[in-house]
């Protein structure tokens, strides 16, 4: 196997950042763990409800590109992440879309 064929294989980061932001856009201002958001990547994945597999490829369940792409969503200020504890207190990071204003505020453009 040369060095083409594994490249191949694995999937780009700017496709994986695109397919964690979706599948964070569907939280609706909830929070999720790295395992919560790769789970619904997956039901995205399977979803047959148009008759084909959406995006799916070789790897399609693999968790390689997870949390490069939550690291540079994070990076480039598209999502939030947080250390959260449970109820036992383990603390978990947790990813979730960011606002820029706060929820009752909205843009109002100056004449």
């Amino acid at each position: 196997m040369n060095r083409s064929d594994a490249s191949a294989a694995v999937p780009p980061l700017a496709d994986a950042r695109e397919r964690v932001l979706v599948a964070v856009d569907e939280l609706d201002g909830g929070a999720a763990t790295g395992p919560a958001i790769l789970g619904r990547m997956h039901e995205r994945l399977t979803d047959t409800e148009h008759g084909e597999r959406l995006g799916a490829g070789p790897n399609s369940g693999d968790q390689s590109f997870l949390y490069p792409a939550l690291h540079s969503l994070e990076a480039d200020w598209r999502i939030q992440a947080r250390w959260l504890p449970d109820a036992n207190g383990i603390r978990h990071r947790t990813y979730r879309k960011r606002r820029l204003l706060p929820p009752g505020l909205v843009w109002t453009q100056r004449s």
